[in-house]
């Protein structure tokens, strides 16, 4: 009778303990998945702010080189310009680069190349806590303490682009036009 017991009290023991830390996974969980959360604005907010002062400092650029090739033309051949195409064609001019709109095209790509990284960890996070409430026992434990997933549901967002978004509801990829306006 006193073994019984004793096996009782140890079970009871083992299944709070489960419970404890069923409960800790679950939380942290959560509380990664909010923080992640809050970083992926944080890193949308900066790369927002970076192509933003590179398309500025690109057009800059632009126009600085373009304003640097008139006065140069101006200089060389008067305001009227010079009636003689090869000797425009023999010396050297400024050449007008696109280094500033490389430089731009690298931090879009890696800023959403980094929006992408973060974004995935949110999802990975999101599917170890929907394994945690639809397996047993965990889910007996998590129906138990009241967690769900409407509630995660409403502080993980992921960003999606509007033609991802009408490409998986045709269950067709669109072809994307960058230059389109």
């Amino acid at each position: 009778m006193k073994k019984w017991g004793i096996i009782g009290a140890l079970a009871l023991i083992a299944l709070g303990l489960y419970v404890i830390i069923t409960y800790n996974d679950l939380v942290g969980l959560q509380n990664t998945l909010r923080t992640t959360t809050e970083n992926n604005q944080n890193v949308y907010s900066s790369v927002l702010m970076k192509m933003k002062q590179a398309g500025i400092i690109a057009k800059e650029e632009r126009n600085t080189q373009i304003q640097a090739y008139v006065d140069s033309i101006k200089a060389r051949y008067g305001d009227g310009g010079s009636k003689g195409v090869m000797t425009w064609i023999q010396e050297q001019n400024p050449r007008l680069t696109g280094e500033m709109y490389s430089k731009a095209l690298q931090i879009v790509e890696s800023g959403y190349n980094e929006i992408q990284a973060n974004q995935t960890t949110v999802i990975d996070n999101k599917r170890l806590y929907y394994n945690k409430l639809d397996k047993i026992p965990s889910s007996w434990v998590a129906k138990l303490l009241g967690f769900t997933k409407k509630e995660i549901d409403s502080y993980t967002i992921i960003l999606k682009s509007e033609a991802a978004k009408a490409d998986y509801a045709t269950g067709t990829m669109s072809e994307q036009n960058i230059f389109k306006k």
